[in-house]
């Protein structure tokens, strides 16, 4: 075995190269997003239904150009892509659907630069309240991504706001943003003349473990609230310094819930810091060894030793780091909340087994299926969406005390310095 300081010197260049590189390739998404079918991910487009003028409701979506297959028609024309975008009204009790409303675009290549943005009227559906299924389909890839949005009376209110970036004042659509971004917002409502912006501490525990079904769900606390004066119709938010989430509502009272906004540290959802290395390792230690690990004044430090502990070779370590922080890293970028993505349900199952080998999707609910079709024992999670008031993307695993062995297994095949995969 090497020597400590070579281990030390091998272990901080590896990590570095971890957290400085890995982001894992997108997938083509051949599926439908129809109940039962085997998803994989792949073109991500940001959504968000927006209420304005108190009688239109429009569609913004955005997407990343580099997602997009842009071909040609004949050898003369321009380079293009094209979208076809599908809004259905959809019953996920008896699975009947309703109103349809469908628009397609084409994106020339040479006006697609990094992201394009774009809306579309529905027509009269401003007072729709329900569920709803939006399909986008690039067209000349074959390839589609559906999500799927449960509009409660509650929510309402919260889709007259828009997030406008404050120097640009162009709609950002993002899932979450950083502390220290700029940002405005716009309401939908002309005859508003103020905000309510409430500031919320994120919260910072883990899951719990996928066998403990007594479980408390994670809650933030309110820290405080400002009152804000419209301007034009707009209002530029704070710029928060901590991890937190924002609510922006039309009342001070919270019986209608607002537009909400997550707040992570800069540079998320990559693995920049001591911190994001050691933080994972919650599901991977008892409570006892975890504190002890967290009170260490170098993280990085303390992260490094868990892991050199437990790998006896650099081989083995580059393959066990390597692979531990890429889950953490696809986590983030896939299941974040009101919390960090491997810190939710999702993406605790992931860090600890890895990729399913197929993903149902259904309204508000996703199984997990890990084994092969011929192996004769298969592992299921089901995740339900939770109507929760801080996130759209919150889903809460369904534990079971039958879950222990075989989290036990994994957790120990981890701790022997080795890779575990379903």
């Amino acid at each position: 075995m090497a020597e400590p300081s070579a281990w030390t010197r091998f272990t901080i260049y590896l990590i570095t190269a971890i957290l400085i590189s890995c982001s894992p390739a997108l997938r083509p998404n051949n599926g439908t997003g129809d109940g039962g079918k085997k998803m994989e991910f792949g073109i991500n487009p940001k959504l968000q239904f927006y209420r304005s003028n108190n009688s239109e409701l429009q569609l913004f979506f955005a997407l990343s150009c580099d997602q997009l297959l842009f071909a040609r028609d004949t050898e003369q024309s321009q380079l293009t892509a094209r979208l076809k975008v599908t809004c259905t009204e959809f019953n996920s009790k008896t699975n009947e659907t309703g109103w349809v409303e469908t628009k397609t675009f084409s994106i020339s290549k040479s006006n697609c630069n990094g992201r394009w943005l774009s809306s579309f009227q529905m027509n009269d559906r401003y007072n729709f309240i329900g569920e709803v299924l939006v399909k986008v389909e690039d067209l000349n890839r074959g390839s589609s991504y559906t999500a799927y949005s449960y509009i409660t009376k509650e929510r309402f209110d919260s889709q007259k706001y828009l997030c406008l970036d404050r120097n640009t004042e162009t709609p950002i659509l993002n899932d979450y943003y950083v502390i220290g971004d700029s940002l405005t917002i716009q309401t939908g409502d002309p005859t508003q003349e103020e905000v309510f912006i409430s500031v919320f501490n994120m919260p910072s525990q883990a899951p719990a473990p996928a066998y403990n079904d007594n479980i408390n769900s994670p809650k933030p606390e309110l820290e405080k609230t400002i009152r804000s004066q419209l301007k034009d119709s707009r209002a530029d938010l704070p710029i928060t310094n901590s991890a937190s989430i924002i609510e922006v509502r039309a009342r001070e009272t919270r019986e209608e819930l607002g537009l909400i906004l997550n707040f992570f540290k800069p540079n998320y959802p990559a693995l920049k810091d001591g911190l994001d290395m050691l933080n994972p390792l919650v599901y991977l230690c008892r409570a006892e060894e975890f504190n002890q690990l967290r009170a260490e004044p170098d993280a990085r430090k303390a992260a490094e030793e868990f892991w050199i502990m437990r790998c006896k070779t650099k081989e083995r370590a580059r393959m066990v780091l390597g692979e531990y922080y890429r889950r953490v890293k696809f986590a983030n970028d896939h299941y974040t909340s009101f919390v960090e993505g491997w810190k939710s349900d999702r993406g605790m199952i992931y860090l600890i087994y890895g990729k399913p080998e197929s993903v149902s999707r259904r309204a508000g609910e996703e199984i997990w299926i890990y084994g092969r079709e011929i192996n004769t024992v298969r592992l299921s999670f089901t995740f339900r969406q939770v109507n929760n008031p801080f996130s759209f993307n919150h889903y809460e695993l369904e534990r079971n005390p039958g879950y222990k062995a075989i989290w036990e297994l994994a957790v120990n095949t981890w701790r022997n310095g080795k890779i575990f995969s379903y």
